[in-house]
């Protein structure tokens, strides 16, 4: 594979297809006793865990085809690295369907080494805080290289892209640390080299940065040094709105202390919140789940808007309470960002074709687990034009399929 050439929401429906591919990566380390699948450290994917490596999957290569046109050095910052993959565990009627139990899935900083195009990161940053996942991560980064730059490649059906083959260890840095603890070293090493490339060359250095907690871990000061950083920066975060709403409630509803909401969000969410509602004359206490989830959003979405970014916002619906928020965010360009207008194109489409919301997002699973393209997911790969040409209207006038 030469790459993945990405510039309309044509292409982002095609490439879904490469979803098969993160199994192939997982699939590399099984030949291994260092590497092989380790249920009791590696985190456990389900659907969801796959659409946001999806986005993942898709981003990498539009960021590093755009980006490396307009800076000297570009990084990759994975606050949440984990240990390189992660385990499938299928659920529900799609568990019967599939051979092995155990899945493994090629994890967040295996997909940016594997699907960069046009130029590579420069570099490669990667924090895990947990040793044993840390220790991991190391060894299937090195067999990754080991296996990228020998003829072996070939034998393991190779998803990867021709530039995979340039990494090598000096370009990786992994930390195994607290991203709350590093996060401000890493970013006044980017600023430091920016500054003497931008006095040096007349261009300077861009990062993409991965927010991927399991929970609430990232703290507003540590967001606050990437965005006030004078590197540029595109920024996916996964927002736990599940975990913010139901200790927002226990702060509005019994008083609960708001220290650790407040490490996390910023100091003025209560008095935002406050606002927002007494604009609706109502009182706090009223508050639904769904509104006071939409409320934490829009505040964690100001605090982008306020440091001169644009931001897309896709729902990610565990159950009917249980959601979380996949935040990308990019500061304005002249040109207006026009693939973020992809991405919303798309995160809409996922959601609403199919009889069923998030149908598409179910078929991952089966198309994983059997290699076979489902209906629906069948009909948005070989026909996106169609798909492109149907959702517009179904938009136009407001029809759900």
């Amino acid at each position: 594979m030469s790459g993945i050439e990405i510039k309309s929401p044509e292409d982002i429906l095609r490439h879904i297809a490469k979803l098969k591919e993160l199994r192939v990566l997982g699939e590399i380390f099984k030949e291994s006793r260092e590497t092989a699948p380790k249920p009791s450290i590696d985190f456990p994917y389900n659907k969801w865990s796959l659409y946001i490596r999806l986005v993942h999957l898709l981003y990498v290569p539009l960021y590093t085809s755009i980006i490396s046109k307009y800076f000297a050095e570009f990084y990759y910052i994975d606050l949440f690295a984990g240990s390189g993959i992660g385990i499938l565990k299928p659920e529900g009627d799609y568990a019967n369907m599939c051979k092995e139990d155990v899945i493994p899935i090629g994890g967040s900083p295996l997909i940016a080494m594997c699907f960069a195009a046009e130029r590579h990161f420069t570099k490669l940053i990667l924090v895990e805080q947990d040793t044993n996942r840390a220790e991991l991560l190391k060894k299937r980064i090195s067999k990754f290289i080991q296996i990228s730059q020998e003829d072996s490649w070939r034998r393991h059906d190779w998803p990867c892209s021709s530039l995979a083959r340039q990494i090598t260890l000096e370009r990786v840095e992994i930390y195994n640390s607290d991203a709350n603890i590093v996060i401000s070293k890493i970013m006044k090493k980017l600023e430091d080299k920016h500054n003497d490339l931008y006095r040096r060359q007349g261009r300077g250095i861009h990062a993409y940065i991965l927010i991927d907690p399991e929970g609430m871990e990232f703290k507003r000061k540590s967001l606050d040094s990437i965005l006030t950083s004078d590197v540029r920066s595109d920024i996916i975060e996964l927002f736990n709105t599940y975990g913010v709403v139901m200790q927002a409630s226990k702060v509005i509803r019994e008083g609960y202390d708001d220290k650790s909401l407040t490490e996390f969000l910023g100091s003025s969410w209560e008095e935002f919140i406050k606002e927002e509602v007494s604009k609706s004359g109502r009182k706090l206490e009223e508050l639904k789940y769904n509104e006071l989830a939409d409320l934490l959003v829009k505040y964690r979405i100001n605090t982008y808007l306020k440091a001169d970014r644009i931001v897309e916002r896709l729902p990610i619906h565990l159950s009917k309470e249980r959601t979380f928020d996949l935040l990308i965010s990019s500061k304005k360009t002249r040109g207006g960002n026009p693939y973020f207008k992809a991405f919303r194109s798309i995160a809409r489409y996922v959601k609403e074709a199919g009889k069923s919301k998030y149908k598409v997002v179910d078929e991952f699973i089966y198309y994983i687990c059997t290699e076979e393209l489902p209906g629906l997911l069948k009909h948005i790969i070989e026909n996106p034009e169609d798909v492109i040409r149907e959702y517009s209207t179904m938009r136009r006038y407001g029809e759900r399929s």
